[in-house]
């Protein structure tokens, strides 16, 4: 005979198991989609792969690039993903981005010639042609075959710029006819008009890490110093000034995305002034013709960092001109909001000091693709821009006025892999002096503004 409590053993094991179900589903509710999704935040290799894999084919670069950032995060890294990732990139047209993950599969695969040629690629679109030399070294006869590269070159290029310089100034010389004062003995000022200039250079690669660019410059700069004397105007003296220039630099490339670049600019400068002075035995202004013979030079050095979609550089610059050094110290930033050349702009801080005298220097540039082989760059320059080195003393800012601002725009059209023309205009905002003496001891310089247009054009032909 069973015993009489075991009649309700079995409805109690029913309700037992009804009562932790409902707890069971009860807790499984109450559990937030955070929660849950956070079990999605320790993703695995397996899961990654099989995840990664899919969109790939499905070509959902978006999604899969948010995969393997996940994935990237948690130390899950290996050359399928790497890939993936930078195809991804790639065909976004994001090069920069892509970079960093083909630099990465070919940790996992140093042979990979998928890889290389993708990379190859990525630096050429994104501008970064350092990292180009030192990748091709690794590439493969066949790959570069593949590519339609045709060996390794020694020269890589010929640039040719040149073009005149005209002077808005005809407001001054009008001026100059009204003296400032009637009762002044002397005045005098200086009218620095049409000026051309001829630049030739080429790049040649002494190293699959460094190249080297060699150029020459000449400068034909005419200038009239215009003196009055007790109401009698003096003959204008007229001269021509001829600058001849020589620069170079060294375009180091390492690895990181680091760019070292230091560069040199020598100048010979020569030219006649005519200098005044009063004689007091025959008690009339007469004067000297002078020659000057003057050689300055700049050296300066930069190092550039790139980042996926920024870049940060540091450079400086020392000057002799004349007897005067010059130290110039200065940071830029660059940026690709799309990782290409379709979109970037530099800003750059310059501090500019020679003794007491210092000047800080602000310059903003913005250019950007128009069209399909069309690109259009605007810059502008604020501050005293006196011996001004700029762009790794390419250009010099030597003139022998003040400038105070420029703006610039530039033009240029890729006509193919080879042949690109540009053309640019530079406005700048110069000083005129005007000297008036008094008397004999007493004197006074004023200065007038007046704008100094230059128009530039240039062919560069890559080998």
């Amino acid at each position: 005979m069973k015993p009489p409590y075991q009649k309700y053993l079995k409805p109690f094991a029913t309700f037992s198991k009804l009562f932790f179900t409902c707890i069971i589903l009860f807790g499984a509710s109450t559990i937030s989609p955070q929660a849950l999704k956070s079990q999605e935040k320790y993703p695995t290799y397996r899961n990654i792969d099989s995840l990664s894999y899919a969109l790939y084919k499905q070509q959902q670069w978006d999604e899969l690039i948010v995969a393997g950032n996940a994935a990237l995060k948690h130390s899950i890294d290996y050359y399928y993903l790497r890939m993936r990732m930078g195809i991804a990139w790639y065909t976004k047209q994001n090069y920069r981005q892509a970079i960093p993950h083909f630099e990465g599969a070919l940790k996992f695969n140093e042979l990979d010639e998928i890889s290389m040629e993708y990379l190859y690629y990525c630096y050429l679109l994104s501008g970064r042609q350092y990292d180009v030399r030192r990748l091709l070294p690794k590439l493969s006869k066949s790959s570069k075959e593949k590519m339609g590269i045709t060996g390794q070159q020694i020269f890589e290029e010929i640039y040719v710029e040149g073009g005149p310089s005209i002077a808005s100034n005809q407001e001054l010389k009008d001026d100059w006819g009204h003296p400032k004062a009637e009762d002044n003995i002397y005045n005098s000022t200086y009218f620095y008009d049409q000026y051309t200039y001829l630049h030739a250079g080429l790049r040649f690669k002494i190293h699959p890490n460094i190249s080297t660019y060699q150029a020459y410059e000449n400068t034909q700069a005419p200038f009239v110093q215009k003196i009055r004397y007790q109401n009698q105007e003096l003959e204008d003296f007229t001269y021509t000034a001829t600058q001849n220039d020589y620069y170079g630099n060294f375009v180091i490339g390492l690895p990181g995305g680091v760019q070292v670049i230091p560069a040199y600019h020598i100048i010979w400068l020569e030219y006649n002034d005519r200098k005044m002075r009063y004689d007091s035995a025959t008690f009339r202004l007469v004067s000297d013709t002078l020659q000057f013979n003057t050689q300055d030079y700049v050296m300066s050095f930069s190092v550039k960092k790139d980042f996926p979609v920024f870049a940060i550089e540091m450079n400086g610059a020392y000057g002799d001109f004349g007897r005067n050094n010059q130290i110039q110290l200065g940071i830029s930033g660059y940026t690709y909001p799309f990782g290409n050349l379709n979109l970037y702009t530099q800003a750059s801080l310059i501090n500019r000091w020679s003794g007491d005298d210092y000047s800080l220097i602000f310059y903003q540039m913005i250019g950007g693709r128009v069209a399909k082989r069309l690109w259009l760059e605007a810059s502008f320059t604020i501050g005293d821009l006196s011996n001004y080195a700029e762009n790794n003393a390419f250009v010099i800012y030597n003139a022998p006025e003040k400038i105070n601002y420029k703006f610039e725009t530039a033009f240029i059209y890729s006509l193919n892999e080879y042949l690109e023309f540009s053309i640019r205009y530079r406005l700048m905002q110069r000083e005129n002096k005007y000297l008036y003496f008094y008397t004999l001891d007493s004197f006074e310089q004023t200065t007038s503004k007046y704008l100094y247009q230059t128009v530039i054009g240039a062919i560069k032909y890559r080998f």
